[in-house]
């Protein structure tokens, strides 16, 4: 409970008067505190109150609980808020020289008795209205020991000491980068010959081309990519391409500006497969994507797809 008047203070002493306590929950070694503010808090603004607050209680400084008259409570300037009715005494507590509130709870005798204090989070409950849950004592030891350990583990995975970590992960992640664009550069580089295989398994009628194929493992961009060039080298077409991925379906259809302008739409080709592979999605009349709960079913869809094409293309193209 002191550690929520201390860290009452230390907001309006980094935010300014505006700042008022507007509910707090407190236990042994956790507490949760709300207050008024138009922002949330930044990483250097954290650490501001942070530091406040363990300054106080390393100071060691004493803490009394008094009962005096409002009127003296107002002299010495103790906080009180939540627009309580006060009677003629009140009960202040006051934590060394730097804060003085109206108080009814339990407190230390001494802020060095919360050990530290450290903010778990802050974020928004409300319009112009933050929370902040923090930890101290005890409760606090733990955590740095676990993280104590989540660090420990890493280091040894990765075979840097903990100091190192941060330069070390920065490198790998540098380099995965790297290979995620020499990855994307070989498949674009080795797909010419696929396109050309890809191209000839399409379906010819009354100049129209109808192509399903799947490309399992391809995400929702690289199938878009492909539908793209497909699309420049058939011409008048209607292209649906699918992959399994992350044990999901994914469907993209296509249609050439020819097509559409004869009617064929990609949205309504795609709605006709939904229903098989469990998915949902949409799009334009030239180009519609949908995601499937049944990857299993892409066969069974694409037949479906280009049964619907070829009725189409026989009828209308």
């Amino acid at each position: 409970h002191t550690a929520t008047h201390i860290l009452h203070w230390a907001l309006r002493k980094v935010f300014g008067a505006h700042v008022k306590q507007a509910g707090s929950l407190v236990e042994d070694d956790r507490l949760r505190f709300d207050f008024t503010h138009f922002e949330a808090m930044d990483t250097k603004q954290i650490k501001k109150v942070e530091d406040l607050v363990n300054e106080k209680i390393l100071q060691a400084l004493p803490v009394k609980a008094f009962t005096t008259t409002i009127d003296y409570a107002k002299e010495i300037q103790a906080i009180a808020f939540f627009n309580e009715k006060y009677g003629e005494f009140v009960r202040v507590v006051e934590a060394g020289d730097f804060s003085k509130e109206l108080c009814g709870g339990t407190h230390v005798t001494n802020t060095a008795f919360i050990n530290l204090f450290k903010i778990n989070s802050e974020g928004s409950v409300g319009a112009n209205l933050r929370r902040i849950e923090a930890f101290t004592g005890g409760r606090l030891f733990k955590r740095f020991r676990e993280e104590e350990e989540i660090v420990k583990g890493a280091s040894e995975v990765l075979k840097v000491a903990p100091a190192g970590l941060g330069k070390k992960i920065a490198g790998l992640n540098k380099d995965m980068v790297k290979l995620k664009k020499e990855l994307s550069k070989a498949k674009k580089g080795g797909s010419a010959e696929q396109i050309e295989e890809i191209a000839a398994s399409s379906k010819k009628i009354n100049g129209f081309n109808v192509l399903t194929y799947r490309l399992d493992d391809s995400d929702i961009e690289t199938l878009r990519e492909y539908a793209d060039i497909l699309r420049n080298k058939l011409g008048n077409s209607a292209i649906m391409l699918a992959s399994k991925k992350d044990n999901k379906a994914l469907v993209l259809a296509a249609v050439s500006k020819e097509a559409v302008n004869k009617g064929f739409d990609a949205g309504a080709w795609l709605k006709e497969i939904l229903p098989i592979i469990k998915g949902g999605g949409g799009g334009k009349a030239n180009l519609a994507q949908a995601g499937g709960k049944e990857p299993e079913q892409i066969p069974k869809a694409l037949d479906k797809a280009l049964e619907f094409a070829d009725n189409w293309a026989s009828t209308r193209a």
